[in-house]
């Protein structure tokens, strides 16, 4: 199956992610109070930043050698699930031992507990997921994330509608992520390979030493992800996260999509990266091309209509999520590229970078929130996020130049930067008159600027099809 028909699967299973998360997000926000929905996106935070030991880089790794040496297929899964079995214990054991000191409320108690349950469940499942990727058979991720979003969207409406409360939100997670893991579990033992869980030492050794150091990368990133929310509720109010992590949590729905593509073409790469290096260059390039152009104009229209979305979406008691909306907005660009580079730094066994550069931006940012948050809230967590970010994107794309691969962004950044400012200006003058062709201007202009300007030629796209086709069409 070509790389094309997987990124279909996978965008499509995506696509119905962000549509189901979002509409539970906002019923969510929605039926709870700002203060509890504060307490909510903290106790997902803590517990997803801690268990986030437990990813560790196995899933990348599992992926590329699994993609290059499918014959121990069930040696390599076996030892990852055996892996990721002990980090979560680790991980929950560590998670229940802090309450100690946070010593939070029973409920807070009973919630984070139940978290933990869920986030394992996740993580596991997760895990047999990749085996899809690494055989490029992602046929089964939309069947999957149906029965996933099914349980969850009729579970949440459950609690709403019977009015069971804040904790039962947790525990209806907490199902639906062990229906989502039971269902690949089954599927990748049917229909793929059986996890073989007689450790081969060698395949043990070789995941452990590769993951850890991805891992560690992964779990500066992931925390970088929860340190604001963290943070604001230690140095501010429940009422402070809401407002942070309503329009935060949309951005993070929304690079899904770019976490899409790369599903696709990580196993492409890793194969290609044996096989054939200098084309990995040529995917690279016209992926952060086209990444890049699809963030800035998503940016644009998420700054600009900021309150509409805040204001359509989650009602008038969230309305000062605007102004954090219209500055972590920008986070599409950087946080999308980031994804592709990312990607190729593991590709290139150069993960180690991200290690360094995701320790010191971890660091940065708690800094800057430990000294800014007492005196500027919600609004400053908006601020050091979306620096965070930009600097996290800076470091990868030095990296990624340093290991040979070309910057892209100079040939590009001026004309595409252009093109957003002449749609941006023209929404703006345009929004006073008409939303729809305030809307309907900003795409035209700014798609049709880049195409004179040749930064997104006629055949962009066909280009990049033929890439890949003709990979798979040379290939043994």
């Amino acid at each position: 199956m070509s790389v094309i028909k997987n990124s279909i699967f996978i965008l499509m299973a995506r696509g119905i992610q962000i549509v189901s998360s979002s509409f539970i997000i906002i019923a969510i926000a929605r039926y709870l109070s700002v203060e509890l929905y504060g307490d909510y996106a903290y106790i997902i935070a803590l517990v997803s930043a801690v268990m986030a030991l437990t990813y560790f880089g196995i899933q990348q790794v599992t992926i590329r050698e699994i993609a290059m040496d499918r014959a121990n297929a069930h040696l390599y899964i076996g030892s990852a699930l055996v892996l990721r079995g002990a980090l979560a214990a680790i991980a929950s054991v560590a998670m229940l031992i802090s309450m100690v000191f946070i010593k939070p409320s029973n409920l807070m108690f009973a919630g984070i507990a139940v978290a933990i349950v869920s986030e394992s469940f996740l993580t596991f499942g997760m895990l047999f997921r990749v085996v899809f990727q690494a055989f490029e058979k992602m046929l089964y991720e939309p069947l999957i994330t149906i029965i996933y979003c099914i349980v969850l969207s009729a579970g949440i409406a459950m609690v709403i509608y019977f009015d069971m409360g804040f904790l039962w939100l947790l525990i209806v997670t907490a199902v639906a992520n062990a229906v989502q893991c039971a269902a690949a579990a089954l599927i990748v033992s049917c229909r793929f390979v059986r996890p073989c869980f007689t450790i081969d030492k060698k395949i043990f050794k070789a995941l452990l030493v590769h993951s850890s150091v991805i891992g560690l990368g992964i779990f500066f990133y992931q925390n970088l992800f929860k340190i604001d929310v963290l943070m604001l509720k230690w140095l501010g109010t429940a009422k402070e996260v809401a407002l942070f992590q309503v329009p935060h949590n949309m951005v993070m729905q929304i690079e899904i999509l770019p976490l899409a593509l790369m599903a696709a073409l990580f196993p492409v790469l890793s194969r290609l990266m044996k096989s054939d290096p200098d084309r990995v260059i040529d995917v690279y390039e016209k992926s952060f091309r086209y990444i890049f152009i699809l963030s800035l104009i998503l940016s644009i229209y998420l700054c600009l209509f900021s309150r509409e979305i805040i204001g359509i979406a989650f009602g008038s008691k969230y309305s000062q999520s605007a102004a954090s909306f219209m500055v972590v907005s920008w986070a599409v660009v950087p946080l999308s590229l980031d994804i592709l580079l990312n990607s190729v730094l593991i590709v290139m066994n150069k993960q180690k970078y991200s290690v360094y550069y995701g320790g010191i931006t971890l660091a940065l940012n708690f800094l800057a929130d430990f000294f800014l948050i007492p005196a500027y809230g919600f609004m400053a967590a908006a601020y050091v996020a979306l620096l965070s970010y930009y600097m996290l994107f800076f470091f990868s794309l030095y990296y990624v130049a340093k290991i040979g691969f070309p910057i892209v962004l100079n040939k590009i950044l001026s004309k595409t930067m252009l093109a957003g400012a002449i749609g941006a200006a023209g929404i703006i003058w345009l929004k006073q008159f008409s939303v729809i062709i305030a809307l309907s201007f900003g795409v035209i202009a700014y798609f049709g600027v880049l195409s004179m300007t040749d930064v997104l030629p006629p055949d962009a796209f066909s280009v990049f099809k033929t890439t890949i086709k003709n990979f798979y069409g040379n290939k043994p």
